[in-house]
């Protein structure tokens, strides 16, 4: 049996594969709950009585050595134990972004929705990035008439301030954290920060709220600092994304994944987001041709880790 789980740092989803690759029995778990996935996958197996063989995990963590260790979440572990202590004959272990590049030329119409103009070219590259409880990033190019993904680790990068504005939302977070990277802000932690932030600013007397409480309020208009940090946080992503489409001409379209982003699909297209991605000077005219899509699939991480098995790929 092949079995593919997508860990982020907050949640852990698993599926079966059938015949043809599709996803069976999908299940979703909160990492708070195991120490690491052997724990979820045992628990997993159980629950539907499985002889697993083949395994891929897609993770929210850099992979550079035998030993993975998430960046936000407390889990540590080696590939080569984990799969003696599971008796797989297969394991693969990707980069959650790995994962979702590869399920970018699965998603139907239904499965993305574009923001701004520009049209995709298909021979040419794309990206993949995200908030949620970090920061993912991948690169998405044509080799030949194959598609290689190029993952990263460009949630890392250091943070822009493009205004004044955002220059003392800058000067909050280095006083708290020193380096500020573009994760510290544009993700979900980040979005709790960037609204304490901005209350210090205008100094408001508010309550402690979660990214959820955030963008629900601000959605429904119930409250103008939530309102203010949504629409902030849409901008700076919009700049972000630009500046990395700039970098890598992702003429094959941008996409933005993650357990956020797709929450506000809406707010998002009536922000300052896309005037943002354009916003880069003489180069405007640029970015103007790139395409901008936010993905809406439920489980584009399993996707790709299914895409990854079916290329024949083994660890």
């Amino acid at each position: 049996m092949q079995v593919v789980m997508d860990i982020g740092g907050t949640n852990c989803r698993i599926a079966t594969l059938d015949e043809n690759h599709a996803l069976k029995a999908i299940e979703s778990w909160s990492c708070l709950e195991f120490s690491g996935p052997a724990e979820v996958l045992s628990s997993y197996i159980k629950m539907h009585k499985l002889e697993v063989t083949s395994l891929c995990i897609a993770i929210a963590s850099p992979l550079v050595e035998d030993q993975v260790t998430m960046t936000n979440l407390n889990w540590s572990f080696s590939g080569r134990a984990l799969k003696q202590q599971l008796s797989l004959k297969t394991l693969n272990i990707i980069n959650d972004y790995h994962a979702i590049g590869l399920a970018i030329p699965l998603l139907t119409e239904s499965e993305k929705v574009q923001v701004g103009a520009g049209n995709i070219d298909p021979d040419k590259t794309a990206l993949i990035c995200g908030p949620g409880t970090g920061l993912g990033v991948a690169i998405r190019a044509k080799i030949g008439d194959a598609l290689q993904v190029l993952p990263g680790e460009g949630g890392h990068m250091d943070f822009a301030p493009n205004t004044p504005y955002e220059q003392e939302i800058w000067r909050i977070f280095h006083r708290k954290y020193g380096h500020v990277s573009v994760e510290r802000i544009l993700s979900g932690p980040g979005l709790a920060e960037l609204h304490g932030a901005i209350c210090e600013i205008e100094n408001i007397d508010a309550p402690v709220l979660s990214a959820q409480q955030i963008s629900d309020l601000a959605i429904a208009g119930e409250s103008a600092s939530c309102e203010k940090t949504l629409n902030l946080f849409c901008a700076m992503l919009g700049s972000y994304c630009g500046s990395l489409a700039l970098a890598t001409a992702s003429f094959g379209g941008v996409y933005i994944a993650g357990g956020i982003v797709p929450r506000f699909v809406g707010f998002v297209k009536a922000s300052e987001f896309r005037n943002r991605f354009e916003d880069k000077g003489r180069y405007r005219s640029y970015n103007e041709k790139i395409p901008t899509f936010i993905v809406t699939a439920e489980h584009p991480g399993l996707l790709g880790a299914a895409a990854y098995l079916r290329q024949g790929n083994s660890y």
